[in-house]
């Protein structure tokens, strides 16, 4: 089993692409009244539009398997893991994705 990058929602920064190429790794202050249209970009889904919480993050900067790149925010903690996997694949997996998996693995489906 691969790298996976696991995302609460369907984004649409994603274009459901299926893997990405890990491209970049920095580290990232959030602010939501100043950064306003990256949080826009960063948090806009299928299902809803909540914003990040002010604070540090590891943005992860990837090239999808359709040519589209995007960014991703996780845990500034994880800064360390995600620079050891630059240029590296990674699965896209959402909830939906798991849940289908967790189906076919139980049923066969």
């Amino acid at each position: 089993m691969g790298f996976q990058i696991k995302m609460p929602l369907h984004y649409y920064k994603v274009c459901r692409q299926q893997t990405a190429r890990l491209l970049e790794v920095n580290r990232m202050m959030v602010d939501n009244k100043l950064h306003q249209k990256y949080i826009r970009y960063e948090v806009r889904s299928e299902e809803t539009m909540d914003g990040e919480k002010d604070g540090e993050y590891t943005q992860l900067v990837f090239l999808g398997n359709e040519g589209i790149p995007f960014s991703h925010l996780v845990d500034v903690k994880m800064m360390d893991f995600y620079k050891s996997k630059i240029g590296m694949m990674f699965d896209i997996v959402t909830p939906s994705d798991s849940r289908k998996e967790w189906l076919r693995s139980r049923y066969g489906k």
